[in-house]
């Protein structure tokens, strides 16, 4: 007699796509209407209810999203990430969570905001056949910026007249295509009265390498009307920003938690970033509707904690 073949991995899949151009038409609960519906028509297809109801725990999920941003006409960010995570119980108190992830980010970058009458972009007026074209990208941090009587910007027509312009714009930096890429290991220990969970990750990019391990446990006691929590994290991040040569002049560069190592034209900020994070949690069952909830948490961060590429105005 044949064995049936052990159930399959459950598999899930999701497909998000994020664009903050049509934040302000969105529907929120249109959404939410249309994401039970699919939900509910998805539960009805034959085999499924059973299959969920007899699943093991073990899953693997895999997201792919996009974010795009326009700041300005013709300057667009734009990001896809792609997020593998699984999770596998090798026995029935321990589990191994794993979790793959990749970022690429593509397009221009602000490095502040001004009133756009301080004209931080910088354009550049060529006549051509067709008219006048606007271009040029090199940004301009500081300058002089007019205001009136009320503090308010004030801008300067072509014939010489100045009129009041309460208008901001980004001011943009160029910014090569970069990708991050994350790796995430953890384990969970379940046992009937504790449970213990140690999480290591890696993240790596060609500026920013990160380091990162927290572990937390659970313990409960008094007939599991008490629990006690408690938790710590330690990060440890090396930062090597390439400078905007044209962004250069604008940013003070004298942190003492940085350094500047220059090669040819390339200008590089160095630094390292350390952060530890240290947390205490107790709950109490006082009644039937009552639960006290008690919890403290300290965190302490060192090293170059500024972002390089940002600018004041």
């Amino acid at each position: 007699m044949k064995q049936a073949p052990p159930p399959a991995l459950p598999v899930v899949v999701a497909v998000v796509v994020t664009d903050t151009r049509t934040l302000t038409d969105s529907r929120p609960c249109e959404s939410s209407a249309a994401l039970r519906a699919l939900t509910a028509a998805a539960l009805l297809l034959p085999g499924l209810q059973p299959a969920l109801a007899q699943q093991s725990n073990d899953a693997t999920s895999v997201q792919v999203s996009r974010f795009s941003q326009d700041y300005t006409a013709g300057n667009t960010l734009q990001a896809w990430t792609l997020d593998f995570r699984s999770s596998h119980a090798l026995d029935d108190r321990y589990r191994l969570n794993v979790g793959l992830s990749q970022d690429s980010w593509s397009g221009a970058t602000p490095v502040t905001v001004a009133p756009t009458a301080f004209g931080g972009n910088h354009p550049v007026l060529r006549n051509v056949a067709g008219g006048t074209v606007i271009s040029g990208a090199s940004p301009v941090v500081n300058g002089k910026l007019w205001l009136d009587q009320l503090l308010q910007p004030v801008a300067t027509n072509a014939d010489g007249s100045t009129y009041v312009d309460n208008r901001r714009e980004f001011i943009m930096s160029s910014a090569s295509p970069e990708v991050r890429q994350q790796v995430d290991v953890g384990v969970d220990f379940n046992d009937q009265n504790k449970h213990h969970t140690l999480n290591l990750s890696h993240s790596s990019e060609p500026d920013f390498r990160s380091l990162h391990a927290d572990w937390h446990s659970r313990f409960d006691f008094n007939k599991q009307q008490s629990t006690l929590a408690l938790g710590a994290g330690l990060t440890h991040s090396d930062i090597h920003a390439t400078l905007d040569h044209n962004l250069l002049p604008y940013l003070a560069l004298n942190n003492q938690d940085a350094t500047l190592v220059r090669n040819g034209s390339d200008v590089r900020r160095q630094g390292r970033r350390n952060e530890q994070m240290l947390e205490l949690g107790l709950t109490q069952v006082m009644s039937e509707r009552s639960l006290l909830d008690l919890g403290v948490s300290v965190s302490r961060s060192t090293g170059l904690l500024e972002n390089p590429y940002k600018a004041m105005t």
